[in-house]
């Protein structure tokens, strides 16, 4: 089935669909590999839909973004109606949070290779003029072999037309990931959601409310930055009888009293088992973290920016030490013992508290004959928390390729001419003019030599970028300038030697011509 763009272009998608939700189903186009079709079902096709996708289109972002975001590339018709949109193929990803779950072992390195993908690829929508709005973790995808982020789903983004003129709300999101101005408004008109609450609400504050909770996340365990949990060692005494047991609070209770369990301390209650203290993150990172939800709460432009986060953690990156015990386990190289090891023992402790626990329960219901069910998910019961093998490869920092591209076309334009110096005019051109009986400005061959060293630094870069972008380190890969001269003086042979072959055949459709020519006007000679 074909579909037409809004440009006129065609797409014929290719079938089975690739995927389906509830909002439409996901085709491949034949002929462009790296692209996919996005058909809404019908009761998902209106205007405000349409005019959305066409305002995204109009603010296009960098190929590199492109890279990040599945931004929609074109809007689609079939038979001038509305169906969907064309946007870049995402790659297997997997989601945020999956990979500070127990399925992946990521080291601390890593995380923050993670997160500043992250900051990136925020930072790639928020320079288009655009905000993100929902960016939950389900939301954002991670290549686990490279830890580059992918931004999905981004039809559902806050987005406003180039003059300000209108804005296309995003009417879903997490509230786990809601800035405290949003939950406040939700909270003072109950009646209303996010696809009718008074405009503003997201904004590129609020975005940078849910980065921050994402950049929490990764570096302390997966833990949400507003999680909290009661004190059991807090003493009941000081409670006094009149007063109910402390209940503990959810996250989203703590965004809106701007309670951040971590910094501040509050009578009866602490923070998860799982997360380490606050204090194994470097000063700078810790008073980032209390900008962006305490001081934040009070006024959103507090909040640090994507390049704020980018440039902390990569100081943070260059205090990375690894723990002698565990190579997995790595730290802020100014604390004198391995966080980690320690959450490890306490939360084994803890298990194993629990296992004694629920076999002293165990044996307990089996001697007064209590049901199988109890006993069933009481042996269930693991008494260790047992590390799965890590499958990352390598990671590598998403770096801008324009230095490479720079160098490589540089070092064509200079070798072109160089070679055309000491090595065409001197020593080519001699044995060339032995069979042809004009010469050619030297000036031609200078400006040929430059045109081809020109376009061969930039194919090889071409070929080169993607390494370059996500290699752990990029210097060596700019090593390969060093075969551009090569390069150049192969494609000039290449392209002599076409020339040569364009003139021969050239001479001798030349010289058939004449010969028919003259055969033809003997031939009327003779005839007459």
């Amino acid at each position: 089935m074909a579909y037409i763009g809004s440009k006129g272009e065609t797409y014929i998608i290719e079938t089975p669909a690739l995927g389906k939700g509830g909002e439409g189903s996901i085709y491949k186009i034949k002929g462009k590999s790296n692209l996919v079709l996005k058909v809404f079902n019908p009761d998902k096709r209106n205007e405000t839909r349409h005019k959305k996708l066409l305002a995204m289109i109009k603010t296009p972002l960098s190929p590199n973004a492109m890279k990040q975001v599945t931004w929609p590339v074109d809007v689609v018709y079939e038979n001038g109606i509305f169906i969907g949109y064309v946007m870049p193929l995402l790659k297997r990803v997997e989601d945020l949070n999956v990979m500070y779950s127990d399925k992946y072992i990521c080291t601390l390195s890593e995380r923050i290779t993670i997160a500043k993908n992250l900051c990136a690829a925020v930072n790639a929508v928020h320079l288009a003029g655009q905000v993100c709005g929902d960016l939950n973790p389900k939301n954002i995808g991670v290549d686990p072999n490279t830890a580059i982020i992918t931004l999905v789903d981004t039809d559902s983004y806050h987005i406003t037309e180039k003059n300000g003129s209108r804005t296309y709300r995003c009417e879903v999101g997490l509230p786990e990931y809601l800035a405290k101005e949003i939950q406040d408004k939700l909270h003072n008109n109950k009646d209303k959601d996010l696809r009718t609450l008074p405009l503003p609400t997201f904004s590129k504050e609020t975005d940078l409310f849910a980065l921050a909770v994402h950049m929490f996340a990764l570096l302390m365990n997966g833990c949400h930055p507003f999680s909290s949990a009661v004190d059991n060692n807090y003493s009941i005494g000081k409670l006094s009888q009149s007063k109910p047991s402390i209940v503990n609070p959810q996250p989203v209770e703590n965004i809106r009293n701007c309670f951040f369990p971590f910094y501040e301390k509050r009578p009866g209650y602490t923070t998860p088992q799982y997360a380490p203290d606050f204090s194994v993150l470097p000063k700078k990172i810790q008073e980032m973290f209390v900008q962006a939800f305490v001081d934040g709460g009070k006024n959103p432009k507090l909040r640090p920016n994507t390049e704020d986060w980018y440039m902390a953690l990569e100081e943070f990156e260059k205090h990375v030490k690894t723990c002698s015990k565990n190579e997995k386990h790595e730290y802020y190289d100014k604390l004198k013992k391995c966080p980690w090891c320690e959450i490890d023992n306490k939360m084994n402790s803890f298990m194993t508290q629990q296992v004694a626990l629920q076999q002293k329960a165990l044996k307990s219901s089996v001697q007064n004959n209590n049901t199988t069910q109890k006993t069933n998910s009481s042996t269930t019961t693991k008494s260790t928390i047992t590390p799965k093998n890590n499958s990352y490869s390598s990671f590598s920092v998403k770096r801008e390729s324009w230095p490479m591209w720079l160098l490589f076309i540089a070092t064509g334009l200079a070798s072109g001419p160089l070679m055309a110096y000491f090595l065409v005019i001197p020593y080519i051109m001699p044995l060339v003019y032995e069979h042809i009986d004009f010469e050619i400005p030297e000036a031609v061959f200078y400006i040929a030599m430059l045109v081809i060293g020109g376009i061969v630094g930039a194919v090889i870069s071409h070929f080169t970028q993607d390494n370059y972008e996500t290699a752990t380190k990029g210097a060596p890969w700019l090593l390969i300038s060093l075969l551009v001269p090569l390069a150049t003086f192969i494609a000039t042979a290449v392209v002599a030697a076409a020339v040569a072959l364009v003139v021969g055949i050239v001479y001798v459709l030349i010289v058939i011509v004449i010969l028919a020519i003259g055969g033809a006007i003997a031939a009327a000679c003779c005839g007459g």
